[in-house]
């Protein structure tokens, strides 16, 4: 009996020595934390503070590797080095260009794309794709932000179409992807990290609130700060009831990356990139399950500061509804600044799902 326990326990070291490979960005060497693991678009972990991810249990698996800040990797988690190299993305935005003596709005102007993983078929999969070129123009003291989608697509699953949909589910659709929101003012969360009114740092530069680990604040190789933080921390999770519709917000990310500190703040006029992910469990009184996960990015191109006579012949809204339908006239989303997209969502977009 002792033998045997002997072995099991060696088995599971020996597994669980496997499974576990360090994520180094490729400049410094130094940890990436907060990197998402994903198979076939569905989120399997996160990369911890000292860089390290568990991989699947399923020694086959394809999985990519991605970070706000680097490119997507990409491998069979069998044939995966202990450790991984990311590459930083370079960014070629310049100073921001002040175009009025007394600005009203920070312009950003980038790429942005949003998609939805969802369950209600037997196997995950992805029912929705927008991407497109959009424009926010963001009041510098008070008012709303406004945008406009200048370039897009939209695709969708149309499988989905022909399942029985669970109550509601059809009607709500709470995941369908939008273009990334953006609030207006100093970036609270941010603000608040720096000046330690309501979290704490760490040495190694993890974020704690009560003392729970809720994200890391780093700089990069290229200077760059970058913040991820878990918008329900310290709680796990979020219980909404909703019309007979019970839905648990299991977690909420938020990860940006600041090109510098604007006036030792955090600016939106200092911002390169964000990225928000989340992840619902739905159920309803049947007791069917169905678990969403919606994906959104946005890569700043362009960015200024403007009067408000620059926004008179311009056609906002303040709405962040992507159209169902699609109108550009470039190849957009080729663009070197953004990472492409992981090999499973360039598979369904070409293969399975229809642009409306």
């Amino acid at each position: 009996m002792k033998t045997i326990r002997l072995l099991f326990i060696l088995l599971c070291l020996s597994q669980v020595a496997n499974a576990q490979v360090r994520l180094l960005d490729e400049d410094t060497r130094t940890p990436i934390a907060y990197a998402t693991v994903m198979n076939k678009g569905k989120l399997v972990c996160y990369s911890d503070t000292a860089g390290y991810v568990k991989l699947p249990a399923d020694s086959d698996a394809a999985i990519s590797i991605q970070h706000i800040a680097y490119q997507t990797y990409e491998g069979s988690a069998k044939e995966l080095p202990k450790e991984i190299l990311l590459t930083p993305i370079h960014y070629n935005l310049s100073d921001i260009e002040v175009k009025a003596t007394h600005p009203d709005y920070i312009r950003l102007k980038g790429y942005f794309r949003s998609y939805e993983v969802n369950s209600e078929k037997k196997d995950s999969t992805l029912k929705y794709f927008v991407d497109g070129i959009v424009e926010y123009y963001i009041p510098v003291k008070k008012g709303k932000v406004k945008h406009r989608i200048i370039e897009y697509r939209s695709f969708e699953d149309r499988s989905f179409q022909d399942e029985k949909s669970i109550p509601l589910m059809a009607d709500l659709d709470l995941g369908k992807p939008e273009i990334p929101k953006i609030v207006m003012g100093t970036p609270r969360v941010e603000s608040d990290i720096l000046s330690s009114k309501k979290y704490q740092q760490t040495k190694d530069g993890g974020i704690m609130i009560k003392g729970v680990l809720a994200g890391v604040m780093k700089t990069d190789s290229l200077h760059h700060r970058l913040m991820s933080i878990n918008w329900v921390a310290p709680r796990d999770k979020i219980s909404i009831s909703l019309f007979g519709l019970y839905s648990v917000q299991v977690t909420k990310d938020i990860y940006t990356v600041y090109s510098k500190l604007i006036n030792d703040s955090f600016s939106w006029s200092g911002l390169m990139s964000q990225s928000d992910y989340q992840k619902w469990e739905f159920k309803t009184r049947k007791k069917h399950d169905i678990l969403v996960e919606t994906y959104s990015e946005f890569y700043v191109q362009e960015h200024d500061l403007v009067t408000k006579d620059a926004l008179k012949d311009l056609d906002l809204v303040s709405g962040n509804k992507v159209p169902d339908s699609h109108n550009y006239a470039s190849t957009y989303w080729n663009a070197s600044y953004i990472p492409h997209n992981n090999a499973y969502v360039e598979n369904m977009l070409t293969h399975v799902m229809k642009m409306k």
